[in-house]
């Protein structure tokens, strides 16, 4: 029972973000779980922190990656970290000041934005790191 699948399609051929998309992966599929097998808001909440966490630390380290290589598209894909950043901790605010109880169609939205986010912006990088020596 898992949200999200990591494949080989995923890879954005840098080792090291690769490995915190994966890290992205498996703990948003632990907070899936937990909501689907209803733990209690301890839980849940502990993971869903954890994905904020996660969150905020991998859109610096590759910002800081893709700067230190002058990605040209930089400004705009930072952009897009801040939207699908404020996205997460508005969830989170809510599960933790009014209650939200998570459920498979609030966390739906983390398939979403991470599948196409990862498809759509993330993959688009992948040659200019490349052969900027980032591998």
């Amino acid at each position: 029972m898992t949200l999200l699948t990591w494949g080989s399609e995923n890879s954005v051929g840098v080792q090291a973000l690769d490995e915190e998309h994966l890290e992205l992966f498996e703990v948003i599929n632990a907070l899936y779980v937990a909501v689907l097998s209803e733990h209690g808001r301890e839980q849940t909440g502990v993971l869903l922190r954890r994905v904020l966490g996660c969150t905020r630390r991998h859109f610096s380290s590759e910002e800081a990656m893709l700067a230190a290589a002058n990605y040209p598209e930089l400004a705009e894909h930072s952009l897009k970290h801040q939207s699908l950043l404020a996205e997460v901790e508005e969830l989170a605010a809510r599960f933790e000041q009014d209650g939200l109880i998570l459920n498979d169609q609030s966390l739906n939205f983390l398939h979403y934005w991470f599948n196409d986010h990862l498809q759509n912006d993330d993959l688009s990088y992948t040659a200019w790191l490349n052969t900027h020596g980032v591998c």
